[in-house]
């Protein structure tokens, strides 16, 4: 892509898309100059899953580098060597099919093969979020707090990402003021993010404020995706058998340790953690309420179940070894 100084002397690189290059990118046939930033320097890692659509990847990259808020997400994953792996399976708790997640541990965020770029773009962005989370100090940890603070962790952790997601959205489909007039733009954006923030309220409150789009409260608006998640009972059951199975993993020895599951959620900190929207909606965003806080029913009982079982293993006493001859 040649560069091109004449689109906006107060706007980041702009580039014109050739004609005939990313084939997997929309756009409008008869477009003559098409202004777009660069690409994000974001790792492919080389998949099958990746060889067998790699136009549709590279497309979905060159549709997230247009966004300057993934672009901002992304420094961390650049920060801290994350690479992007296309693979065909992805976590499944059971309850909702999973299109995406990060592995913190080896640096890889993995995504599922995607025929429109644009939705692969937000899968991508979310996980960007997920990546920025952990630069601002969060460590999500099954062994580490009880379990029902583990699911408000993560359930707010999903919030956030979402929130984020949303913007990214915002800012494919339409332009600012100092963009170019040619610049590549992707209206489909914000239907495609009705459909991946996760539940009808959702959909509902993004539908309702669309035809004040792009002229809204970003931090309101966000703190408006984050509070919509929680109606969402699927993907709440759904992240809820995520932990589930993850306490089914355990081994003994943790389980029964008395110095593990032992810390306990801490609204305040979690939302000065996620910093700007979710501090200034902090009395919005009450994560301590009913609706916030509660888990279903069906993993109430099986918590409670595993919680007997831990306490059973601890009260008791541990086995004397024979005198030595």
């Amino acid at each position: 892509m040649p560069l091109q100084d004449d689109f906006n002397e107060n706007a980041d690189e702009w580039f014109a898309l050739e004609n005939g290059s990313y084939p997997a990118v929309p756009r409008a046939p008869a477009e003559d100059v098409i202004a777009v930033r660069g690409m994000l320097p974001l790792v492919i890692r080389d998949t099958g899953a990746f060889r067998a659509q790699a136009d549709i990847v590279e497309a979905a990259l060159l549709i997230l580098s247009q966004s300057p808020h993934a672009r901002a997400l992304a420094q961390a994953a650049l920060k801290n060597n994350y690479a992007i792996c296309i693979d065909n399976i992805v976590h499944d708790s059971g309850r909702v099919e999973s299109h995406g997640h990060t592995d913190h541990l080896n640096r890889r965020i993995y995504a599922v093969p995607e025929a429109d770029p644009v939705v692969l773009a937000l899968r991508i962005a979310h996980e960007l979020a997920h990546v920025a989370q952990a630069e601002k100090g969060f460590e999500f940890s099954v062994l580490k707090q009880t379990p029902q603070s583990a699911i408000r962790e993560l359930m707010a952790l999903e919030g956030d990402a979402r929130a984020h997601e949303f913007i990214v959205a915002l800012e494919l489909a339409y332009k600012t003021e100092t963009d170019p007039a040619q610049r590549l733009l992707f209206p489909q954006a914000i239907d495609a993010v009705m459909e991946t923030l996760g539940g009808e309220m959702s959909k509902k409150l993004v539908a309702h404020f669309r035809p004040q789009f792009p002229d809204i409260d970003r931090d309101e608006m966000m703190a408006r995706v984050f509070k919509s998640f929680y109606a969402a009972i699927p993907l709440r059951a759904h992240y809820e058998a995520s932990v589930l199975y993850a306490l089914q993993g355990v081994d003994a020895a943790d389980a029964a340790n008395p110095a593990l599951f032992a810390q306990e959620f801490d609204s305040a900190q979690t939302l000065q953690k996620l910093g700007g929207y979710a501090q200034k909606a902090a009395r919005y965003l009450d994560l301590d309420s009913p609706q916030m806080a509660g888990i279903t029913q069906a993993t109430h009982e099986q918590l409670a179940a595993w919680q007997l079982k831990r306490d059973t293993t601890q009260a008791k006493p541990a086995p004397r070894k024979a005198p030595s001859p």
